[in-house]
């Protein structure tokens, strides 16, 4: 049988995703995106064996994400974002081995990040900021070293950054920022050595900045304002001859925007 595509984005389209949907099972890209559909996700989402690319971002779709999801295995994009989403990440994302964007932004999900994600080999995307999202952040992220781009920014999440965290050596971009998290820096932050853009702004993050960001030699913008970091801004980030620095307000010596 031949693979078939649906493509209704950007109409006017209302109403609630018809439960048969679950018929299409010979449906490889679905994108609904940028509608006013209303209602949840079907469970029946989880008969779609053969979806790569589930695109249902921006309408008006509330409800949680059913756990039957995870039957997608095939599933390399996934776009949930800017809906009415809530409840938790049910943990059987972890199921979908393909993904490699996930994209659950501007939503009202609640609970903690699965630590199942950690088994997302393939993920280079994931977008999870503007949410209500609590708990610490997954030590088994740092197993996802192909990952290049995490925001996890405007959520409640606590605790502080994983030492695993090291290991997402291919991440460029990395969100903190408006959440309550706390602690230092880890030194082992260093092994993210292409990390262009790091920002943890409006946080509790305190003690000082690791002199090793220095060796960062891709690092270009650093933003670390309104948190409780203290000391002094290290000399070494002065290797990193691109970088602007928006630093922390309590520090000594304190310089809003510094350009080495």
């Amino acid at each position: 049988m031949h693979r078939a595509d649906l493509f209704l984005q950007s109409n006017q389209f209302t109403g609630a995703i018809p439960t048969t949907i679950g018929e299409l099972g010979n449906l490889y890209n679905l994108n609904i995106s940028d509608n006013k559909i209303a209602g949840t996700v079907p469970t029946q989402i989880g008969m779609m064996s053969k979806l790569r690319d589930a695109s249902m971002f921006q309408n008006r779709i509330g409800g949680r994400i059913p756990g039957e999801i995870g039957y997608l295995t095939d599933l390399l994009a996934l776009y949930l974002d800017s809906n009415r989403l809530t409840g938790p990440i049910p943990t059987s994302i972890g199921k979908l081995t393909s993904l490699v964007d996930l994209r659950l932004r501007a939503n009202k999900l609640t609970g903690t990040i699965p630590s199942e994600v950690g088994e997302l080999k393939n993920l280079e995307e994931i977008q999870l900021y503007q949410n209500s999202l609590t708990g610490p952040l997954p030590s088994e992220l740092g197993l996802l070293d192909g990952l290049i781009f995490l925001y996890l920014d405007s959520n409640e999440l606590t605790g502080s950054i994983p030492e695993e965290w090291g290991g997402m050596r291919n991440l460029e971009q990395l969100f903190l920022s408006g959440n309550n998290l706390q602690g230092q820096i880890p030194d082992t932050i260093r092994g993210m050595e292409v990390l262009q853009y790091l920002r943890a702004s409006d946080n509790q993050f305190s003690g000082t900045i690791p002199t090793d960001m220095g060796k960062m030699l891709k690092l270009e913008f650093l933003y670390l304002e309104e948190n409780d970091f203290d000391g002094l801004i290290p000399s070494e980030l002065g290797e990193l001859h691109k970088l602007q620095v928006s630093g922390p307000s309590r520090m000594d010596h304190v310089l809003k925007v510094i350009i080495f």
